[in-house]
């Protein structure tokens, strides 16, 4: 039988000292209002990208928009985005500028962080079993996440190691943030995917934010509670249970429409990431190696900015090799089951 995720209360009393969600109360006034402020720029930052592009974004926008011909081929770079990039650069109220994540914010709690008063509940793995180097300490929720979904902890393990920004120690840093859209955590999730797992019936996240009232009648996330469900994204154990359970969904899918690469722990861990990264219509076009040359351009400039898409295109065969040679290079340098993160 499937293990229940943790109350609220039980949350918290669980973190790990590396990533306790308390550690968002003992940030500096300055940067417990860089965060706030954090949040509001990405979403607004978002909706701006999704009007550039028409489409729904899964990706981090660049400031500057490329033209695309039938071919897939950036024939033409705008001069200029309408003055929305110089809108999201506005500095805060105070005149401090919004930092590129919230790396800085997280060691300034860390220096400040005190013992905790409770210890993690599960016996970690072996290194042998789950080597995480300095990320050890997220071994008993990776286990847990594993065990519960299905999922292999290496797996998440790669996932969130190829999404999470690191200290100069090599730590995964809960409370890093896009500042070019919404995504935040260890994740990386987006607003509207964080909100889907936690009205899809059967994750962690849907359990506690049943346990605590969050949703509706109709299974939405209320209105009034839909800070408190973004914040945990924050949540180092949320955002690893939460990788966990988007990973087991997506697989599924793609087991469904028959474009699994592979059962090896390699195979499942980098066709879980490409669609964690793309998003499942992406992902299974990606996959059929039939993405539309368009969408796969407007991918590659959204990733890596216009003038390298527009290079990498411009030396390949059209937008959709391009764009494939480019997240499988990434894959290969960064999505490592077995690697120690």
């Amino acid at each position: 039988m499937a293990r229940l995720p943790a109350t609220a209360s039980q949350l918290t009393a669980s973190q790990p000292p590396a990533s306790q969600s308390a550690a968002s109360q003992r940030l500096s006034p300055t940067a417990r209002a860089r965060l706030i402020y954090g949040e509001a720029k990405a979403g607004t930052a978002t909706r701006l990208w999704e009007a550039m592009l028409g489409d729904r974004v899964d990706v981090a926008p660049v400031s500057r928009r490329a033209s695309v011909g039938e071919n897939g081929r950036v024939v033409a770079v705008a001069a200029s985005d309408g003055g929305w990039s110089a809108l999201l650069a506005l500095p805060m109220p105070s005149g401090a500028a919004a930092p590129a994540n919230l790396d800085s914010a997280h060691r300034d709690a860390s220096s400040r962080r005190q013992p905790p008063t409770h210890a993690p509940t599960a016996s970690p793995p072996t290194a042998s079993v789950m080597p995480l180097g300095p990320n050890q300490d997220y071994a008993p929720w990776l286990r847990a996440a594993a065990d519960r979904t299905g999922v292999p902890g290496p797996a998440i393990a790669a996932i969130v190691g190829a999404e999470a920004a690191r200290g100069g120690d090599g730590r995964w840093l809960p409370l890093s943030r896009n500042p070019r859209s919404s995504a935040a955590g260890l994740g990386q999730f987006l607003s509207r995917t964080w909100i889907g797992e936690a009205e899809r019936a059967g994750t962690w996240l849907h359990q506690l934010a049943t346990t605590n009232g969050w949703l509706t009648a109709e299974g939405r996330v209320r209105r009034d509670a839909r800070s408190a469900v973004l914040a945990l994204r924050y949540d180092a154990r949320a955002a690893i249970e939460t990788v966990a359970d988007h990973a087991r969904h997506n697989l599924a899918q793609l087991r469904a429409v028959k474009v699994i690469a592979g059962e090896s722990l390699e195979a499942v861990t980098r066709t879980a990431y490409v669609a964690h990264h793309l998003g499942i219509g992406d992902a299974i076009q990606f996959l059929r190696d039939a993405l539309d040359p368009a969408r796969a351009a407007r991918l590659l400039v959204a990733q890596i900015g216009v003038n390298a898409a527009a290079d990498r295109i411009g030396r390949s065969v059209d937008a959709v090799a391009a764009h494939r040679s480019w997240l499988t290079d990434f894959m290969a340098r960064a999505v490592k089951p077995r690697q120690t993160y």
